[in-house]
This record gives C-alpha cells, structure tokens and sequence, in this order.
C-alpha cells in the first residue's frame, strides 16, 4: 500500500516552505526517511496546518511503518479531504496494524458507501474478511472489485491475506456485491 504524492508545486507556500516541501517530497521518493523528517522540521510553523504537509508526514510515516503516526496523519487528511477514497484507505491501512481488523473494516464500511465505484474498498474488505476467516464474504468483495477493476485479480493473487483463496481467485467472475 502506497500513499498519493503530491503535486511537484505547492502553490499555497510561500517560496521558501515549497522549496521544503519539495525536498522532503524527492528524499522520501528515495526512502531517505531521516533526510525528510529532517526538511520537514524546517518547515515554517504556519505551514504546518496544510494538507500536503499533512501528506508528506503520512508518506514519512507510512515509509518509517510508524503505524500510529500514520493513523493520525491519515486521519487528520481524511478529515481535511473527505471526498479523496485513497485517505479512507490509508486510514483503514494504518488502523488494521495499530488497532484490529474490525476497527479498520469499520472504515471501509462506511467508505464503500461513499465510494461505491472504487475497486480498492471492496478489495481491502475482501482481505479483511479473508483474514478474518469470512470467505464467503471475501469472495463476494473481490467479485465487486474485479468488476470495478479486473486488475485486481492479479494483485490478488499475490496478497497473502488473500492466500487461503488463490486456488479460487482466478475463476471468480467480477459481479456486484449482493446487499450486505
């Protein structure tokens, strides 16, 4: 799982913070985690209150598996932002491995709701019913996120959260969800 990067251009800093921003953006592109924190904390204190600050702290956090770091910061974006599915997922990404899978399926929930037409909610349930041991359920999401985006059958055919299934994967055909 992969956080969105930002633009290249910061149109709301001043010259300075995007010049930081930027940096902090091409160090953590390079896995150099210690180097983005470290530009990040040159950040002008009034630039700290913005959603892409906000998003390269979650990329740091997501890159340091600093998973608690990683809810708050997915959770202030999700807050900030709540039309964007990716921050939803992130959240639950994140929440699955500080807190448990019912806490994170709890936001999916409500995200597929909103996001009825992204493949990545159903087929982040489908993992969490899988490793939950729910493969009826599981099934049922993946049909719903192979016919949004047949692409994820690939990619579920290499998530081991979905290794119990692999065998069935490949001859499930990407129908809707029945209601839940």
């Amino acid at each position: 799982m992969t956080t969105d990067e930002p633009e290249q251009e910061f149109p709301e800093a001043s010259a300075e913070a995007q010049r930081v921003m930027q940096r902090a953006d091409g160090f953590l592109d390079l896995k150099l985690w210690q180097r983005a924190r470290a530009e990040l904390e040159c950040l002008p204190q009034e630039r700290r209150e913005s959603l892409l600050y906000y998003l390269l702290l979650l990329r740091l956090a997501f890159g340091e598996e600093d998973w608690k770091s990683a809810v708050k910061w997915a959770d202030a974006l999700r807050k900030g932002d709540p039309g964007v599915p990716e921050y939803w997922v992130q959240f639950a990404y994140a929440t699955r491995r500080t807190h448990d899978i019912h806490s994170a399926r709890k936001i999916l929930v409500e995200a597929i709701e909103k996001f009825p037409s992204e493949a990545i909610i159903p087929y982040n349930l489908a993992c969490y019913a899988c490793s939950s041991g729910d493969v009826d359920l599981a099934r049922a999401y993946l049909r719903t996120a192979f016919s949004l985006e047949l692409a994820y059958r690939d990619i579920a055919l290499e998530d081991e959260d979905l290794e119990s299934m692999w065998d069935e994967i490949e001859d499930l055909p990407g129908t809707a969800v029945p209601d839940l």
